[in-house]
């Protein structure tokens, strides 16, 4: 069911810009942007990731081109749920990240890694349904 809804989320998009093209290009960039360039970008980020949306609407990529409802609704809609908000405490500022596949070291991002196989008999990552044969039937 999940690979059908991708597929015709991933079939809306087209040249004329309509806005589920328009989510999956925010999408990418947020990705791009809160997993691997925050740094070389030059923006403040706090240690589990965050980073004030403020400061990503106003990066070159985003600035002009996107909004912060475009932001929330990229965030809401998004089945894999890879991109979190919260409200800074201290400022009052919404803040976003992304929950994982961070290329950024200093990034601590609560997660739990799974170091016993036992522990689980399977898991998943998301990936098309035709690659899981081949990822299930692996041995590490």
């Amino acid at each position: 069911m999940a690979a059908r809804n991708f597929q015709h989320f991933r079939s809306d998009r087209g040249a004329s810009g309509n806005s589920n093209g328009k989510l999956i290009q925010l999408s990418r960039s947020l990705s791009w942007l809160l997993r691997h360039a925050v740094i070389k970008e030059g923006l403040q980020f706090q240690s589990d990731g965050y980073v004030f949306v403020d400061d990503v609407l106003k990066h070159r990529s985003f600035v002009n081109k996107y909004t912060i409802d475009d932001i929330h609704q990229c965030v809401a809609v998004n089945e894999k749920k890879r991109f979190g908000l919260k409200i800074d405490e201290v400022t009052g500022k919404e803040m976003i990240r992304a929950h994982q596949g961070h290329s950024l070291e200093e990034a601590v991002i609560d997660m739990r890694e799974i170091t016993d196989p036992n522990e689980y008999r399977t898991v998943l990552h998301g990936t098309y349904m035709r690659h899981w044969p081949s990822i299930r039937d692996k041995v590490y």
